[in-house]
């Protein structure tokens, strides 16, 4: 294609819809599977959302949801704009958002549920409090998430020193 001829809609749609298809599965791959399972109780007729509920409490599902889908929205927009340097912007903006919510979703590392004792329907007894302690854990995946950052920063500046060199394309891909 010369310089001075346009593209026209079908080469764009060529272009366009694989790119909008990856960006959908890889977003589906990156988090939607587990908004789909922690919503599925809710979903099927059948399934007991009873168990789900008493095990997850309320701000840890809706905080768990909120997680998901916003790394499921960063990865699309990352699959959406690659060959610029948003989608590096937009993984350090993900790895920032993802230390916020971790932090905030597991209340530092350390998880109460607090699973009551039910026998048909009746509570018996007391509940079956469990405490789980993984702030190792915690900081080892949030060390993780800032080598990310590192990493897209290191990438950004390596890519714009790249297209100093090169020149911008006219049309971005």
């Amino acid at each position: 294609m010369s310089e001075n001829e346009e593209r026209t809609g079908g080469e764009w749609a060529r272009i366009i819809i694989p790119r909008i298809l990856s960006a959908l599965v890889w977003g589906l791959i990156m988090g939607g599977e587990m908004l789909i399972f922690l919503h599925l109780p809710h979903v099927i007729p059948g399934l007991d959302s009873e168990i789900m509920e008493m095990i997850l409490p309320e701000p840890m599902m809706s905080g768990a949801t909120l997680f998901f889908a916003a790394f499921m929205m960063f990865e699309v927009a990352i699959r959406l704009l690659k060959g610029t340097v948003f989608p590096y912007i937009l993984g350090i903006a993900r790895a920032i958002l993802s230390i916020i919510l971790l932090v905030q979703i597991t209340n530092c590392g350390i998880i109460t549920l607090i699973i009551p004792s039910k026998i048909g329907g009746m509570v018996i007894g007391n509940a079956i409090i469990l405490t789980f302690n993984f702030q190792k854990v915690l900081g080892a995946v949030l060390l993780i998430f800032l080598i990310g950052i590192v990493k897209n920063m290191l990438q950004a500046v390596y890519f714009m020193s790249q297209r100093e060199e090169l020149g911008f394309p006219k049309e971005l891909p």
